[in-house]
């Protein structure tokens, strides 16, 4: 049963993940639109977007780490 819970939980997790990192290309191409409006030169803007972003995602896959782990030792103690 509790299995079960962990699994759906983790189902919603991975769609969260999913249709964040949509809104994130949204913005990043919203961002990029407006970018090359501005200077035509955007080469040093654009990596240090990538770079941003690759950040973000890193954060965030630590952050779900430390989720799970906790989730686990959760468990584990009420056993």
């Amino acid at each position: 049963m509790m299995m079960m819970m962990l699994m759906m939980m983790g189902m919603l997790l991975l769609l969260l993940l999913m249709v964040l990192l949509l809104l994130l290309l949204r913005v990043y191409q919203l961002m990029m639109m407006v970018v090359r409006m501005v200077m035509h030169d955007a080469m040093m803007v654009m990596a240090a977007m990538v770079l941003h972003i690759l950040i973000h995602i890193f954060l965030l896959q630590i952050h779900v780490l430390l989720v799970f782990r906790t989730l686990q030792q959760r468990m584990r103690s009420r056993r």
